[in-house]
């Protein structure tokens, strides 16, 4: 009888730390250009550097988001960038990649109690340059593309939300700078190309 109660309270005591359990964050969707055909470069080398400054201080809110636009950028090149093989070089440099939050203005008497309104505008940017070098180290080609992306948000969007939204703007701002990239490329250094 005592270990029937003592196994019955053991049961009871396993659902309740169970019910305590933090639900799982759903898992974010990585943002990734392995579907999109690779750019052969006639080199021997590509490198990435990044030459943007990273600003953590208000406004400056990049590090917050899932994908930050550098660690797009990053992804980008090394997706699409592809050696054929050649005698030169080529480097890619993230020059800028930054997401500005402004604070917009809200009502704050009692009519805004009732209404749901924008809270927050978020300012995405890319631009970043690809150059080829001959075995001289003498540049042969460059080019620099850029884009830009902007969204605003309401101010009862929850946290999981927002992450949404910031995982789209990066998403829409690297599909901008893949067309304007690979038209450059493709407008530029055709003699690089295989």
């Amino acid at each position: 009888m005592i270990r029937t109660h003592i196994t019955a309270l053991m049961l009871i005591a396993a659902v309740a730390l169970a019910g305590c359990e933090t639900p799982a964050e759903p898992e974010q969707p990585q943002l990734t250009f392995q579907h999109l055909p690779n750019i052969m470069l006639r080199v021997s080398d590509i490198q990435i550097a990044n030459s943007s400054t990273q600003s953590v201080q208000t406004p400056h809110v990049a590090h917050r988001f899932p994908v930050p636009p550098v660690q797009a950028l990053t992804r980008w090149a090394e997706d699409r960038l592809q050696s054929a093989g050649g005698s030169g070089r080529a480097k890619f440099s993230i020059l800028k990649a930054d997401v500005v939050e402004t604070k917009l203005k809200t009502d704050e008497n009692l009519t805004g109690l009732f209404k749901k309104e924008i809270s927050e505008k978020y300012e995405a940017t890319a631009e970043a340059s690809l150059e080829v070098f001959d075995v001289q180290g003498i540049r042969r080609a460059i080019v620099i593309a850029g884009s830009d992306w902007t969204r605003t948000v309401r101010e009862d969007a929850t946290l999981a939300e927002r992450k949404q939204i910031w995982f789209e703007i990066v998403e829409k701002l690297m599909e901008r700078f893949n067309t304007e990239m690979e038209k450059s490329i493709r407008t530029h250094m055709s003699a690089h190309l295989r």
